[in-house]
């Protein structure tokens, strides 16, 4: 049964393919590591996830930019000309 795997090259998720698991129809790239996603609907698995050699583990959320107009909200926005 075809399902989604995890491409993983140097402990990063580098790509998601569709597959079956079966090495004698395709293999992947030299330096890969194929491992099932369990359920991609809920787990949200995706490039740049890591694997600890047991689990995926997500990426660092990024730091939220401060938007200037919710920091004056009287102030006019900027005009760009």
């Amino acid at each position: 049964m075809v399902s989604n795997w995890a491409m993983i090259l140097n402990g990063i998720v580098d790509n998601v393919c569709l597959w079956d698991g079966d090495t004698n129809t395709w293999q992947p790239p030299a330096g890969y590591l194929m491992e099932p996603i369990p359920d991609p609907n809920t787990d949200g698995v995706g490039i740049g996830w890591g694997w600890d050699g047991t689990n995926f583990v997500a990426p660092p959320q990024p730091e939220p930019v401060p938007d200037p107009a919710l920091d004056n909200p009287g102030s006019p926005p900027d005009v760009i000309q």
